[in-house]
């Protein structure tokens, strides 16, 4: 049985420079990656042990001013749990320990400035992304797909707004909902947020850069100053992103009912240099009053969410059929 996604929050507080302050899990069947965000210069250290099987990354000049935190993952992506603590006071060391499962392996890369990523993997398991896009197994196209969500503006950045109803709430929790689904489908996920702070787009673009996804979905909110513009739209920077664009503007509109406004070419920050296919969805306009009660509204985010899930889908079984078709 797969393994549910965990996107667990560690600690988060505002840190004097030099600590650990932030621990997030997300684990699948396939791989577990930790993200690890730090305030202050370090360099990670990883180490292996076999008996019993387990690594730790040790962050010289880290402090933790908690008690030893633990994540448990039930052994999803070869991770059992997670553990840190401050291993020595002085000078300050952090260190977290990672229990593995048999045969499991550990590497660690800093993908930006303050942000590492520790990623495990089960025994005989192949690296995350490895398969062709959406190539799967077992005849589950998603099965293995690494998908990078990126739900727009957080924390200090409320995004565009409506007239109650702020843009960073509305892609929050179509991102939470399309990632538990897609988990659960058996695909691996990836937020560059899972909770309302703030990320830099130089982060989300790093992060997304040094997990090298099979595919991005950005999700966003349109504004207007014409109050009767509304509708759904997918974006694409490159012309290899223009079969997911279609199958995602294709599902949305069909799980919603919204205006078309069709998949098109345009230059999207949020996908600036990406080598895999990536996208953006403008989920509706929050400055018509009329689609701001429907993306205000729990039931219609959960439709944009399975418009999301089913447009990757399409996307990656559309893969196999095209792959197949080529031998």
């Amino acid at each position: 049985m797969h393994a549910m996604v965990a996107v667990v929050i560690g600690a988060v507080c505002t840190a004097p420079a030099g600590r650990l302050a932030q621990v997030e899990v997300y684990a699948a069947d396939e791989a577990a990656l930790i993200h690890l965000r730090v305030t202050g210069p370090t360099e990670a250290r990883l180490k292996h042990l076999t008996d019993p099987p387990r690594a730790y990354v040790v962050f010289p000049g880290l402090t933790w001013t908690g008690k030893s935190e633990t994540i448990q993952t039930g052994g999803a992506g070869g991770l059992v749990r997670v553990r840190w603590s401050l291993f020595q006071a002085q000078p300050p060391v952090t260190r977290v320990v990672l229990d593995l499962t048999p045969g499991a392996q550990a590497s660690v890369s800093e993908a930006d400035e303050g942000l590492y990523v520790i990623t495990t993997r089960p025994a005989k398991a192949g690296p995350v992304g490895a398969a062709p896009p959406g190539v799967g197994v077992a005849g589950k196209p998603l099965q293995r797909m690494h998908i990078v969500l990126d739900p727009a503006a957080g924390g200090d950045d409320p995004g565009v707004r409506g007239r109650v109803t702020a843009e960073k709430a509305v892609t929050l929790d179509i991102a939470v909902r399309a990632a538990v689904a897609l988990m659960n489908a058996g695909a691996l996920v990836t937020l560059t947020r899972d909770s309302d702070r703030t990320v830099p787009a130089q982060e989300r673009l790093a992060l997304t850069r040094a997990l090298a996804p099979d595919i991005v979905v950005g999700i966003r909110c349109g504004v207007s100053a014409n109050a009767k513009e509304q509708g759904i739209q997918t974006r694409y920077d490159s012309s290899g992103s223009a079969p997911l664009a279609r199958e995602l503007q294709s599902a949305l509109v069909r799980k919603t009912g919204a205006r078309n406004r069709g998949s098109t070419q345009s230059a999207e920050p949020g996908l600036v240099g990406l080598t895999m296919p990536g996208v953006t969805c403008v989920v509706g306009y929050l400055s018509s009053p009329e689609e701001e009660m429907r993306l205000a509204s729990p039931d219609y985010r959960a439709k944009i969410a399975a418009g999301i899930v089913e447009g990757v889908a399409a996307y990656a079984a559309g893969n196999v059929t095209r792959q197949a078709g080529a031998k």
